[in-house]
This record gives C-alpha cells, sequence and structure tokens, in this order.
C-alpha cells in the first residue's frame, strides 16, 4: 500500500508543477498587443490606427532605431502613412479598408517628425499628425 500512495504523491506534485508552469508562462505572456492597447500586429509594435481622416494617436511617441508601427485602418477607403524623415522620408504600404500592415523604420535621431496620408487629398483633410522620437 505504501509504494502505491507514493506513486500517487508523485503524480499529484507533477501535475501541480505543471499547473504552475502553465499559470507562470501565462502571466508572462501577456495579449501579444502594444502599449497603445491594440493587438493583431508584431508584439512589441506601435499600433496606428487610420480613418477617414486622422490618425490615432495623432501623436505618435517612439524610441530612436527601428521601429515597428501595426498600421490598422478602421476607415472606408485606402491609407498609408508617411514620415518626413529629411534626407529619406518614407512612406509606408498602402492599407485596404480592414486590413492591416507591419511597417518598420529606422530613425536614428530624436526628434518631432511630421506624418501624414498621401492619398490625393487626406492630408488637406486632416489627416497628419507628429512622430516624436526620443533616445
Amino acid at each position: 500500500m505504501k509504494v502505491w500512495s507514493r506513486g500517487i504523491a508523485r503524480v499529484t506534485m507533477l501535475v501541480a508543477a505543471a499547473a504552475l508552469l502553465m499559470l507562470a508562462l501565462a502571466a508572462c505572456g501577456g495579449g501579444g498587443g502594444d502599449s497603445n492597447g491594440g493587438g493583431g500586429g508584431e508584439a512589441g509594435a506601435i499600433t496606428v490606427n487610420m480613418s477617414e481622416f486622422k490618425f490615432d494617436p495623432g501623436t505618435i511617441q517612439a524610441k530612436t532605431g527601428e521601429i515597428t508601427f501595426n498600421l490598422v485602418n478602421k476607415g472606408t477607403v485606402a491609407h498609408d502613412m508617411h514620415i518626413e524623415i529629411p534626407g529619406n522620408p518614407q512612406t509606408s504600404p498602402l492599407v485596404e479598408p480592414g486590413k492591416s500592415a507591419t511597417w518598420k523604420v529606422t530613425i536614428n535621431d530624436a526628434g518631432d517628425y511630421e506624418i501624414w496620408c498621401t492619398v490625393q487629398g487626406h492630408r488637406e483633410a486632416g489627416m497628419e499628425g507628429t512622430l516624436k522620437v526620443g533616445s
């Protein structure tokens, strides 16, 4: 009888250890979103929602180096995001309505950069903002 109860005790300990490990992994895993509350993009990406005719957020904070954006088009027409980097302007791919795209840009100098949608008439309609890059 002692051998049987030791076997049960071992199994119970293994099940308890596995449950604790799963809880720890779940706590570390997070939701796969970003600090802006978005989701569905690359982990650590800055989510920017695009619609007629604005970026949300309109002022984006980032650190120097490679910046990953998760561009989400919540509008009814295609949008993109242009960053006016002196000597090296960058424009994302066009994102169709209801779609999203991951876009990476490298900015090594801290500063404020203008952003806007390059689709004809969108910037004039107010689809612009600021990217604040700090070190």
